[in-house]
């Protein structure tokens, strides 16, 4: 199994990809005036962003790339069969009527893509969408977004990458579907939903709110608001970002709401650190696209293995590679033995949920590592621990 990391990193878009984002935030969330209800319909979209020939694989809700993407990660991703070439970046249409509200500009200190767009729209007035990675936007449109100068943010999720991110004044430019909006060489799709009932996180004050209504509690798959035919077309695309897997689960689109109070499942802090980045922390949880195995997205936190999303396959019992939503307070410490498949094992980490919000981990490396030589399990000073 190739690792999700490596395949994140040697995209096109790798300076964000992997640097991660500040999180697809809307910095104003204004809403146009006289844009129509959504009523209760979640068949928004008639057309696909890219022409369907041109997608390698739509990536599911979820995904977690360490360690700009430590959490599971609020958006979708289309991957081009492009993907890792030269080639020229394909066109870029507005998936149904919409109304575009706003944009940012995002320039990147390393990597190849310099800087890129993202173009906010929404098709009616309770959702919101986002485009990411966008590389050109169409020159008619750019003139109406008018300037990048607003609220514009510095940051580095990752050691050697500095990041600038600057947003338009809010804008309300109706484009009707299938008209070319850009040009895009992998896209990142996110989509916020403020009918939904808002999800359920172990530690909710962590997660920003918008008064609107778009936010992470909000965030549901960009794929699951198309209409018939469409909407069966991307369903059988969703899985990995080859489009070699595909997730059978549902939701088939993914999801980010994971967090188990009073287990070790979920996303998990660095104590005294904010949210943002996410390059410290961790994340423990069913994989974007087979949730019958378990992804421990790791960061920079634990200093014997490098960041990435390594896996294995849950157990119901003993204190092997037991499941993480079965790891309870004041149990006994677990051993997990992860990598990137069931024979590509990398290193074991120790586990133990000290109390409902804390845990500890240790992982120590090495391919020939397995849980049996670690017994009797007991931390060293090398553990770190981890607070909801």
């Amino acid at each position: 199994m190739r690792p999700l990391g490596i395949a994140f990193c040697i995209a096109a878009l790798a300076a964000a990809a992997c640097g991660g984002d500040s999180g697809n935030a809307v910095p104003t969330q204004v809403v146009p005036r006289g844009l129509a209800s959504c009523g209760a319909s979640t068949e928004l979209f008639t057309q696909l962003p890219v022409d369907a020939s041109t997608i390698m694989g739509w990536v599911p809700l979820g995904a977690m790339n360490p360690p700009g993407h430590t959490f599971p990660t609020d958006h979708q991703y289309i991957y081009l069969k492009t993907f890792g070439t030269n080639a020229a970046a394909t066109t870029l249409v507005a998936p149904g009527r919409i109304t575009v509200t706003g944009a940012r500009r995002t320039t990147y200190s390393t990597g190849s893509v310099g800087s890129d767009y993202s173009l906010n729209f929404m098709p009616c007035a309770d959702v919101f969408a986002d485009f990411g990675h966008v590389t050109s936007v169409e020159p008619a449109l750019l003139g109406q977004l008018g300037a990048f100068d607003q609220q514009c943010i510095h940051y580095s999720p990752n050691a050697g990458l500095d990041v600038e991110a600057c947003y338009t004044k809010p804008v309300s430019v109706v484009v009707e579907a299938g008209t070319p909006i850009g040009t895009t060489k992998g896209l990142d799709l996110s989509l916020f939903d403020r009918r939904i009932a808002a999800h359920s996180f172990a530690n909710a004050a962590r997660w920003n709110v918008s008064s609107t209504g778009f936010d992470r509690s909000h965030v549901v798959p960009f794929s699951a608001y198309y209409r018939e035919p469409e909407r069966t077309a991307v369903r059988a695309m969703l899985g990995s970002f080859d489009g070699r897997t595909r997730r059978t689960v549902e939701p088939v689109g993914g999801r980010i709401d994971w967090d188990v109070a009073g287990t070790a499942q979920g996303t998990w802090f660095s104590p005294g650190l904010p949210t943002a980045p996410e390059t410290p922390h961790l994340a423990i949880t069913p994989d974007h696209v087979d949730p019958t195995q378990i992804t421990v997205s790791i960061g920079n936190s634990q200093p014997d293995v490098n960041p990435g999303a390594y896996r294995f396959v849950p157990r119901d019992t003993g204190t092997v590679n037991r499941a993480p939503i079965e790891v309870i307070a004041g149990g006994a410490i677990q051993c997990w033995e992860v990598g990137y498949g069931e024979t590509d094992i990398r290193a074991v980490a120790l586990v133990q949920l000290t109390d409902a919000a804390t845990l500890r981990m240790e992982t120590r490396s090495g391919p020939t590592r397995r849980c049996a030589d670690e017994q009797p399990y007991a931390f060293t000073s090398r553990a770190f621990t981890y607070v909801r």
